[in-house]
């Protein structure tokens, strides 16, 4: 499993991530939510390996990555998503699902819903629409088998029916592969198709976890993510 304990992170005297305690366990999706500077989005670049903690630990897979460089993780099965695709514009899908491929491990294959990429070599990927884009990037992360995906608001950008339906995907790749999944999003329900835990993350803390319903009836967390304890 994905085990911090006590990660904290400041950028100069702010303190961004306070003490975070979290665990993510295999063919599990947390969701991480929260206020706006709360530190979801620095917390997933401290598992990834963008950022370096100021102290705490992070172990993946039972070994500690907390100093290990963003190319160790990958091949320890860490994968990334971020908010803007990131696809190699001047290729075609299948392009990029090769380039994708070339350091997957042998036994790596790729979700049978994202054939059709793997298929097109007529379009650009730039020329895609953006929930394709989406869905592209997120086939390339998958071509490695990832054992832990880290996704930082899947679908932003996309319309009501799009974003569904790569919930869905989510959703069946985490049911399928048993990968682990942390999630940062802010639509609801998203959060609740997707998530086995939700954990909120309010002034770089934990300020509670569970079930979706019970952290949204929390009088604490209403105060801090709506900005009313009624």
């Amino acid at each position: 499993p994905l085990v911090l304990a006590g990660v904290r992170k400041a950028f100069g005297p702010v303190d961004v991530l306070t003490g975070v305690d979290l665990t993510v366990a295999p063919g599990r999706c947390v969701c991480l939510i929260g206020p706006n500077g709360a530190g979801k989005s620095t917390l997933l670049g401290v598992v990834a390996g963008q950022l370096a903690p100021d102290a705490g630990t992070v172990s993946i897979f039972g070994t500690d990555a907390g100093r290990l460089p963003v190319h160790r993780r990958v091949r320890l099965g860490l994968g990334r998503m971020f908010q803007i695709p990131s696809v190699v514009a001047d290729l075609s899908p299948a392009d990029n699902l090769d380039l994708a491929r070339m350091d997957a491990p042998a036994t790596a294959e790729l979700p049978a819903e994202f054939e059709d990429l793997a298929a097109d070599r007529l379009r650009t990927a730039g020329t895609l629409p953006l929930a394709d884009r989406r869905r592209l990037e997120l086939a390339m992360v998958l071509a490695a088998s990832p054992r832990l995906l880290l996704l930082d608001e899947p679908a932003a950008g996309l319309g009501p029916d799009d974003a569904r339906r790569l919930t869905r995907e989510l959703r069946e790749v985490n049911r399928r592969t048993g990968c682990a999944m942390l999630v940062v999003e802010h639509d609801m329900e998203i959060v609740r198709e997707l998530a086995d835990e939700v954990v909120v993350l309010a002034g770089g803390g934990v300020l509670a976890r569970g079930p979706l319903d019970t952290v949204a009836a929390d009088p604490a967390v209403r105060a801090a993510y709506l900005g009313t304890a009624t």
